[in-house]
């Protein structure tokens, strides 16, 4: 029928039957007029025939003809079309940004999954959703960090951008979908941002309506994290010897308690562990140090690491090795002293007894004169460095220099201070320190005054100072952190009392020393009592005392073993390295940002070195292999052993710096970030999120709800209208043959019945 209709009117295209067609008037009337106007056609056709003489049927039909023709005419008058209305759908927008940044690879999600893992597995759960938003909208799949990139979500890279910012990633989102309709922006992130959005991308959003649907990922509640951030252990050891593993921490954020444990990397055994200490008021680094006796020869790997009873925000950088190796052979001493006093007599025999120390110990007189015992036998006094070099360590009491040659003395001073070896004194009241005084040992002396030093005129008690404990030395107790006895310090104990002490000077002590015990009085005051000195390659270490054999009364030759051995094994692995630590560089900050100044201190930690009085230090300054200038350290104020400028880095990375021209001692590594890292504040940042979310009326998903989105995200989508498209019916020939054909009829009707 449709087809018949078409072909009548003559329609190509639009017609009847087609699809959305609809028949309408150029000039739409309502019902009643249409109603008044076929009536009044009816009542004229009736009017023009009532009258008329003739027959009743032939009037009839021919008012019925002139009825229809009228009808007809207003009909077309109307204009009769066929129209079909042109709307055109405009499909929204919904733009997901996913945080490809560094921070998404903190493991802080649900069950110790990384941030990432936890964006991959929602995405993956929420397939079906996302493949019904791509039917029925537009969806933009965008990644950011510092900046904004089209990303496929089924093929994701690896999170590793330095940096995040929202505000700019929402304000490209806007630029990008410019005067296109946005039904949402989806934000998968961390909400850790070097800047959180302005009030002007926020002002935008709101502006068009666009709500910001977040699904924040890690832990709502800040980790904190623990860092070794430095594990200092000598490079070698004797057997049997206490070593000390030296840790710096840092922690921060809201990490909680943590041990710290040194690991041996073969076995997996723990050799020490100790409680991480809390970092001072104000500060985020600690130290302790860690011992374990050593017991097989070879080398040693070694771990340190930082256990934190909680969770921790970057685990990688727990742990730090280290390799020493562990010499199995005696520890060789040389024992000079001038009269067989009780301390002599005790320290001899300590020697003698111990397995693992081979010792010549000699009374020398001014006659050249000598008794010896041990089981190195001495034919001569050592008259050169290389006749020295079989012993790593000498010890000297209280004997006077001239025992000894100028050659012998000069060559024992280079046989320290080249070799490495270990100089320990044992104070006396005959000749030492003050017979040493312009020898060429007064430079190995660790005080300045010698010849004025004398006697404390009050017995006093011994007490260990923080050096030792960062050094593993007079780890006297039983504890298992080694400490010193509590009876030491008591003088009602009686053996505390030590009878006879020397008074050196807190101001004489030489820059490069450490003073490891003091001497404490009555009155409250403190005087060094074991000082530990640096020089050249090797170490010095001077006792003011020599009275400890009285500790013998408390528990026999335990608190003299305690004390004695470390020292001497303290003092004689430099030699068995040969090297030691001239200086220590540091900077402060350890982390920096380019165009910010750090501090570059170098700190003289050889004695060799202070006596020489540089006027200025050289420190290189190297990056990526390629030379980045020289920096020229100036001496202190007040401060002889100590160097300090300030450089600033042009650019980001990792830069070392190292001395020269001052010996074999280890640089420092400065780590230059950007100034938008923000692995410097890893802790997801939830709280800027629900804000985002709450200013543009968006909302925080859960990985439930994404699977929900085409629910949740709103409508946006445009319609508009065009023309329409209109075949008209009244111009067309086949309303023109009807209108000719009914006016034929009557005019042939009225020709019959003789109305023309």
């Amino acid at each position: 029928m449709n087809e018949l209709l078409n072909t009548i009117f003559g329609l190509d295209g639009l017609g009847f039957g087609s699809e959305g067609a609809r028949f309408s008037f150029a000039w739409e009337l309502p019902a009643y007029a249409w109603a008044l106007l076929l009536l009044g056609a009816a009542g004229l056709a009736w009017w023009c025939y009532w009258r008329i003489a003739g027959p009743v049927r032939a009037r009839v039909g021919l008012g019925v003809v002139r009825g229809f023709l009228l009808a007809l005419v207003l009909v077309l008058a109307a204009g009769p079309q066929l129209t079909r209305t042109n709307e055109r759908v405009e499909k929204d927008w919904i733009a997901v940004l996913v945080d490809r940044s560094a921070s998404l690879g903190v493991a802080d999600a649900p069950g110790g999954q990384t941030r990432d893992d936890q964006l991959r597995a929602a995405l993956a759960a929420s397939g079906e959703a996302w493949d019904e938003l791509a039917a029925d909208r537009n969806v933009l799949w965008l990644g950011f960090d510092a900046g904004v990139y089209d990303i496929d979500p089924q093929s994701l890279a690896e999170a590793a951008g330095p940096s995040t910012r929202v505000d700019v990633a929402l304000d490209r989102v806007l630029a990008r979908l410019a005067a296109e309709p946005i039904s949402s922006i989806v934000l998968l992130s961390d909400g850790r941002s070097v800047s959180e959005p302005s009030r002007g991308v926020v002002r935008a959003l709101r502006a068009q309506r666009v709500p910001v649907l977040a699904l924040p990922l890690g832990s709502a509640e800040p980790v904190g994290d623990w860092t070794v951030e430095r594990a200092d252990a000598p490079a070698a050891a004797f057997l049997d010897d206490v070593v000390p593993v030296r840790v710096r921490l840092e922690r921060r954020g809201s990490a909680g308690s943590a041990r710290v444990e040194l690991v041996d990397r073969a076995t997996g055994l723990v050799l020490d562990t100790q409680p991480a200490p809390e970092p001072e008021i104000g500060a985020t680094t600690t130290e302790l140090t860690l011992t374990h006796r050593a017991a097989d020869a070879g080398d040693s790997d070694w771990i340190v690491r930082v256990v934190p009873d909680g969770r921790d925000l970057i685990p990688s950088n727990n742990e730090r090795s280290m390799s020493i190796e562990l010499i199995d052979r005696p520890l060789r001493i040389a024992y000079f002293d001038g009269y067989p006093r009780w301390e002599q007599r005790y320290v001899k025999n300590l020697l003698l007894r111990e397995a693992s120390i081979e010792s010549a110990s000699l009374l020398l007189a001014t006659d050249r004169a000598y008794l010896q015992e041990g089981a190195i036998t001495i034919s001569a006094l050592p008259r050169s460095p290389e006749e020295w070099a079989d012993f790593d360590v000498v010890v000297i009491g209280d004997v006077g220099p001239d025992v000894f040659s100028q050659q012998q003395l000069e060559s024992l001073r280079d046989h320290i201070a080249v070799r490495g070896a270990g100089l320990l004194w044992i104070a006396g009241s005959g000749a030492t320190p003050g017979a040493w005084a312009g020898t060429p040992l007064a430079d190995l002396l660790p005080f300045t005054n010698a010849a004025g030093v004398g006697p404390i005129l009050s017995e006093v008690v011994m007490t260990r100072q923080p050096a030792s404990e960062r050094l593993g030395l007079l780890a006297l107790d039983d504890s298992a952190a080694g400490g010193w006895p509590d009876r030491l310090t008591d003088p009602a104990s009686g053996f505390s009392l030590l009878r006879y002490a020397q008074q050196i000077d807190a101001d004489t002590v030489k820059p490069a020393s450490d003073v490891l015990a003091a001497f404490a009085r009555a009155d409250g005051s403190a005087t060094p009592a074991v000082l530990l000195m640096r020089f050249g390659a090797g170490k010095v270490v001077y006792v003011a005392t020599d009275e400890t054999w009285r500790w013998r009364y408390a528990l026999g030759e335990v608190l003299q073993e305690r004390f004695w051995l470390p020292l001497l094994r303290h003092l004689g692995r430099a030699s068995a390295t040969r090297a030691g630590r001239a200086f220590e560089l540091t900077v402060s900050p350890r982390e920096a940002t380019p165009g910010r100044p750090v501090r570059v201190s170098l700190e003289l930690l050889d004695q060799a070195l202070i006596d020489s009085a540089p006027s200025r230090v050289s420190v290189r300054v190297r990056s990526g292999g390629r030379d980045a200038g020289t920096l020229e350290l100036a001496p202190e104020p007040g401060e002889g052993s100590v160097f300090a400028a300030t450089w600033t880095a042009p650019e980001a990375g990792r830069y070392d710096l190292e001395a020269t021209g001052l010996g074999i001692a280890p640089g420092v590594s400065l780590r230059v970030r950007p100034d938008d890292d923000e692995l410097r504040t890893p802790d997801a940042d939830h709280a800027m999120l629900a804000a985002l979310a709450e200013q543009t009326g968006g909302r925080i998903l859960t990985v439930t709800d994404l699977s929900r989105l085409p629910e949740i995200a709103p409508n946006r989508e445009r319609r508009t209208e065009a023309p329409p498209d209109v075949a008209t019916l009244w111009d067309t020939l086949a309303a023109l043959i009807a209108v000719l054909s009914l006016v034929a009829i009557e005019w042939v009707g009225r020709r019959l019945i003789k109305l023309l």
